[in-house]
């Protein structure tokens, strides 16, 4: 299990109200180095990571590899099972993730999102193949509010 707690609440959102330029892509909004999980680790290790850093979801990591994703979602649906908290990571993780590259637009990865309907997607480096960043609803979302900040800034 890796934690960066600093990486995953600091993050570059949006244009500033002094008109900083426009992002376009998700390299500029994603969280860097998110905390990530083993498939042996368990759904208590999971529950606790979600809880310490109030996040939904976590990347499943096996060599630096992303082979599975877990939300909090999952956990919640796993309760039911008597053995809940020592079950592994790989038992419930979503092991078919899409994931986008970093100079991905901001446009693609947000109707990837939609489309498909999932709430994030881990941002892989395509020349190495190992995940750098994590995009999130609320990464468009705490966007979206800069920009609307932004616009009234502006018209104001």
């Amino acid at each position: 299990m890796q934690i960066n707690s600093a990486c995953y609440r600091m993050r570059k959102i949006g244009p500033d109200i002094n008109g900083s330029p426009i992002m376009s892509d998700v390299r500029e909004i994603m969280a860097q180095h998110p905390a990530t999980l083993g498939p042996e680790d368990t759904l208590e290790a999971a529950w606790n990571l979600m809880r310490s850093l109030h996040i939904r979801h976590v990347p499943v990591l096996k060599d630096d590899r992303v082979v599975g994703l877990v939300t909090q979602k999952d956990l919640m649906a796993s309760l039911t099972n008597v053995n809940f908290l020592t079950l592994p990571v790989a038992e419930i993780m979503v092991s078919n993730v899409q994931s986008v590259a970093p100079d991905t637009t901001l446009s693609e990865a947000a109707t990837i999102l939609y489309d498909r309907k999932i709430s994030c997607l881990p941002v892989v480096d395509p020349a190495q193949n190992v995940l750098i960043g994590m995009v999130t609803e609320s990464d468009y979302l705490a966007l979206a509010v800069r920009m609307l900040k932004r616009e009234e800034a502006i018209g104001a």
